[in-house]
């Protein structure tokens, strides 16, 4: 590199602004760093692809430390999505492997066909999406829906005011006995639940169930230590499986490439995966029943986990890892509109994203 020149100092720049929009959006930021290192810095591709990594590596541990601490807008709980990155990784991670093989077997033409087409889309949903929270929010502020900003300013209101403002923005609906057995309810986004949505029912004040309540709440409020660990283990378990089977190298343990047994290795992975997510599917989906049955307050980006919603999530986490991967880009650009898609909060979208990417750079 040396001595440095005048293209050397403005890939620097550039690398260090979209970076920090990369950061905050959650997106990783390789579709942006490798055509810089490899136009202005005039990196081989071979170089551009790890120094690529390692900078989306740093990126990702800063913004995980970062966020670590940080919490939801609107519950007393971590600002990153630990259920949601608990459904959508192993299988997005298992679509990588898929996408490997696939852009190995893909025409040229095709797989650059595929990558305009989903740069296309995930931009205009994208665009969409945050046009309409922009919209939205600058209704709450012309309408003075949103609480925060009253109790900010410095003009006194009288208590009974407040009273009456609280309960004209209180939308009460109450659930169905049925739903509340089955669980079988549709997923929270900003545009169809109010953040204020409560549920009475004629034992609302049961001790039992305040206190089931309570437990929920302060589990929540807790770093999940063991959600982490989940997604260590399945990182530590593809990780061994790469090796096994060998990735850009040889086999650690001289599986020969396109043998029976590099085949009986390379699928062994996918049950495992599929059974991990499976196995989070059903504590979630009983989590968000009992959820219901104590009279949890959701807010605006909150999912439902029934099972419907669960597998449609699983299955778009699959997609998303097959392109990802087939198409040589980084999962968050891929994710990210998907989580907005469903209706998670921008800055938990982001914080989620971004914790992921920790496990995929």
């Amino acid at each position: 590199m040396y001595p440095l020149d005048i293209f050397d100092y403005m890939v620097f720049l550039l690398l260090f602004l979209f970076g920090a929009v990369a950061a905050g959006g959650g997106i990783g930021g390789g579709g942006v760093f490798i055509p810089l290192l490899i136009l202005l810095g005039r990196f081989k591709t071979s170089d551009a692809v790890p120094l690529s990594n390692v900078m989306i590596l740093g990126s990702s541990v800063a913004n995980f430390l970062q966020m670590l601490p940080q919490k939801h807008p609107h519950a007393d709980r971590p600002l990153i999505d630990y259920d949601l990155s608990l459904v959508l990784q192993p299988l997005a991670l298992s679509g990588t492997i898929v996408g490997v093989i696939l852009n190995i077997i893909f025409p040229e033409w095709l797989i650059l066909a595929l990558l305009i087409l989903t740069l296309i889309m995930t931009t205009y949903r994208s665009t969409l999406k945050g046009v309409s929270v922009y919209k939205k929010e600058k209704t709450l502020e012309k309408t003075g829906d949103n609480f925060k900003n009253l109790e900010s300013t410095d003009v006194e209101v009288d208590s009974q005011v407040i009273k009456k403002f609280n309960e004209a923005r209180t939308k009460v609906t109450k659930v169905p006995k049925q739903i509340q057995e089955s669980g079988d309810h549709e997923s929270h986004s900003d545009s169809d639940v109010d953040s204020d949505q409560e549920f009475p029912s004629e034992d609302a004040n049961d001790p039992v169930k305040k206190k089931e309540l309570d437990k929920i709440l302060k589990n929540e409020s807790k770093n999940p230590f063991l959600k982490q660990f989940v997604l260590c283990l399945v990182l530590v378990i593809v990780v061994v499986h790469s090796l096994l089977i060998g990735g850009k190298g040889d086999s650690v343990v001289g599986v020969k490439l396109c043998s029976p047994t590099y085949w009986g290795v390379f699928v062994i992975i996918f049950p495992i995966l599929f059974f991990i997510t499976a196995l989070v599917a059903r504590y979630l989906i009983k989590l968000d029943s009992k959820k219901l049955r104590v009279h949890y307050k959701f807010f605006p980006g909150d999912i439902h986990w029934n099972k419907k919603n669960t597998v449609i999530t699983a299955l778009l986490s699959l997609g998303a890892g097959i392109l990802s991967s087939l198409l040589g880009i980084g999962g968050g650009m891929i994710l990210s509109p998907l989580m907005l898609e469903m209706g998670v909060l921008p800055p938990v979208t982001a914080a989620t994203s971004s914790y992921m990417i920790l496990f995929t750079s």
